[in-house]
């Protein structure tokens, strides 16, 4: 995951992988038909692991405030840091199975936001507390690229700023009201 965090995929050979895993490319491709099943088997990790933290999160009820979701996530993202990147930030590099699970994750994190959301908010309407669930989600996804590229106009040695700012949008998000008809 490292190279395909670090490098241009396309330059990737199996022999760099061979040689970054500590194995010969044979045992490589015993293991796996192409380099880009390799990508693949690291992205379903990061997958199980994102989707599950986000369980965990959220089955914590009231322990954790929903809006701190967003900010939980970045330090899950930092221990996870080379398959983060790769899934929050490589849109164009991915093969159609990678970006076939990443959609899929994605689609069942925000389900589980959704139930979230009206769990803490039942006065919400289905369509408005499916919003708030998208908005939140949108959260994690801007603040986990700027996050982990350390975008220096927004991170850099601002961390803790950049982590308060996010809980308190996520805050504002899921207190949006519902419009008045």
């Amino acid at each position: 995951m490292h190279l395909y965090a670090t490098k241009d995929p396309s330059a990737i050979t199996v022999a760099d992988i061979a040689a970054q895993a500590a194995m010969s490319a044979a045992a490589v491709y015993y293991h796996y038909a192409t380099k880009e099943d390799v990508l693949l088997e690291g992205l379903l990790e990061f997958a199980q692991v994102f989707s599950n933290e986000v369980a965990v999160f959220l089955c914590a009820g009231d322990t954790y405030s929903l809006a701190n979701l967003p900010v939980h996530l970045l330090d899950v993202l930092d221990q996870h840091r080379d398959a983060a990147i790769i899934w929050f930030t490589h849109d164009d590099e991915l093969s159609t199975a990678a970006e076939a699970r990443r959609r899929i994750t994605n689609e069942v994190v925000i389900a589980e936001l959704v139930k979230a959301v009206k769990a803490n908010h039942p006065e919400y309407p289905l369509p408005h507390a499916c919003v708030v669930a998208v908005g939140l989600f949108s959260v994690v996804e801007i603040s986990a690229r700027a996050w982990l590229t350390r975008e220096l106009r927004l991170v850099e040695g601002r961390e803790y700023a950049f982590r308060g700012e996010v809980a308190a949008l996520a805050a504002r998000i899921l207190a949006s009201p519902v419009p008045v008809k």
